[in-house]
């Protein structure tokens, strides 16, 4: 099975909780919405793109989850997490606009394309250990922070929704190699003091 034929659950909009289940290719290939992210990325004021951001369709990229979109109602565990890059988190990056083009040169992206406000990038990549979903994510963090690149805290959590976009050419790797990185949390010794 191609990495991409993985099936996650998918929500109508922010406020489903119930999902239906969808291969990951045809959520982030499908160009239903291509209108709907054109107006988006066309309108100045960012609370309102958030409200019309709330409309689309999401997924859950690290997994099925059933009946509800919590951490102990995952059944399926797709092998992926997604990170997100932001702009506004990243300004020191002068070249923002080509950093997809750098992000194809790391051989454990499965994929990369533009966010739905067109303000920054997120990126599909495999974990050996889908059971230390978190522990990747600490690796995945400190690993990019090396390359200059700041990613949102807030996909470590397994049941993080991603919202669908639009992007003309998104990179694909069909050939991508799994990330095995992990950093366990530290160990905090207990000691008396006498």
């Amino acid at each position: 099975m191609k990495v991409l034929d993985k099936k996650v659950s998918m929500y109508k909009n922010v406020y489903d909780t119930i999902g239906t289940t969808i291969r990951l290719r045809d959520f982030l290939l499908s160009d239903m919405y291509k209108s709907e992210i054109e107006i988006i990325r066309s309108t100045i004021d960012k609370t309102k793109r958030n409200e019309l951001k709330k409309q689309l369709p999401l997924i859950t990229i690290s997994g099925v989850f059933e009946p509800t979109r919590t951490a102990k109602n995952i059944v399926l565990h797709s092998g992926l997490i997604c990170i997100d890059i932001d702009k506004q988190d990243n300004l020191h990056i002068t070249n923002f606009d080509n950093l997809k083009e750098q992000i194809a040169r790391l051989k454990e992206v499965l994929f990369c394309a533009i966010s739905a406000s067109g303000q920054g990038y997120y990126c599909i990549i495999p974990i050996k250990y889908p059971s230390k979903h978190i522990a990747h994510f600490k690796a995945l963090e400190r690993d990019w922070l090396r390359y200059g690149i700041v990613i949102d805290k807030n996909c470590k959590d397994v049941t993080r929704m991603r919202g669908y976009s639009y992007d003309p050419v998104p990179y694909i790797n069909e050939e991508v190699k799994t990330y095995t990185r992990v950093e366990e949390p530290k160990q905090i010794s207990s000691f008396t003091i006498n």
